[in-house]
């Protein structure tokens, strides 16, 4: 094409343009709504955590309104134990009288948290060592963080340490050896660490619920005065 049919072409778009420009032309403007991310067991969650549960029908989640208003269909686990300073903190319940109305079930973490945050204003409490604990990820800050209930933290012993070959098992989470008497029969690395592991969920009077996570064996009857570690999870 010589210079002078580039000029000219040139000039017949901005002339386009400015017609465009003073509404010589119109055009719809489309908004596309893309669908919500779908994840799967295993998958990296928004918060950096990993996806261990994806619910058949969405649940109640972050009812600090009391509407129960919103719904979640997911739930992640954090990579790391709640830490200070870099280390791990095994913490009592730090509050001793019984606070009622916990759920063991799947899906109220997040209400029992805040129950007990209701009723047990201490600092250090596991419930609050969860609610406390923030991740980052693209600039984004996650600080809707909770103590599972039984169910779920019994449900990370099951995706964690009864698929050996699962994703877990595979990133070096869960190992293979075998502990005598233990229902799971696996030894946790990397990401979890032998011991117990504080739920939100109440058993009676100063008692909670609390797991052996290398064993997969709750002890009710532990009480509160007991330090056990802390691993938050995250409801999306």
């Amino acid at each position: 094409m010589t210079p002078s049919l580039l000029k000219r072409k040139a000039w017949f778009v901005a002339l386009l343009l400015v017609v465009a420009s003073c509404g010589g032309a119109s055009s719809a403007s489309t908004t596309t709504t893309l669908p919500p991310k779908i994840y799967k067991v295993g998958d990296i969650g928004p918060g950096g955590g990993i996806v261990f549960f994806k619910a058949r029908a969405p649940f109640i989640c972050d009812d600090n309104d009391g509407l129960n208003k919103n719904r979640c269909s997911y739930l992640e686990v954090a990579p790391e134990d709640v830490q200070s300073q870099g280390v791990r903190i095994a913490q009592t319940w730090t509050c001793w009288d019984f606070i009622g109305g916990t759920s063991t079930d799947i899906g109220t973490g997040e209400i029992n948290t805040d129950k007990i945050l209701d009723g047990c204003k201490k600092p250090n409490s596991p419930a609050h060592l969860a609610r406390s604990y923030t991740t980052t990820v693209s600039g984004t800050t996650y600080n809707d963080w909770f103590l599972p209930s039984r169910d779920e933290t019994e449900l990370l012993c099951l995706r964690f340490a009864n698929d050996p070959n699962s994703v877990y098992a595979a990133q070096g989470w869960w190992t293979k050896t075998q502990i005598g008497g233990c229902r799971g029969n696996y030894t946790p690395t990397g990401g979890f660490t032998g011991g117990a592991y504080w739920t939100s969920s109440e058993y009676a009077g100063s008692y909670g619920w609390h797991l052996h996570l290398y064993c997969g064996v709750f002890d009710h009857h532990l009480d509160k005065y007991y330090a056990s570690w802390v691993r938050a999870v995250r409801a999306f």
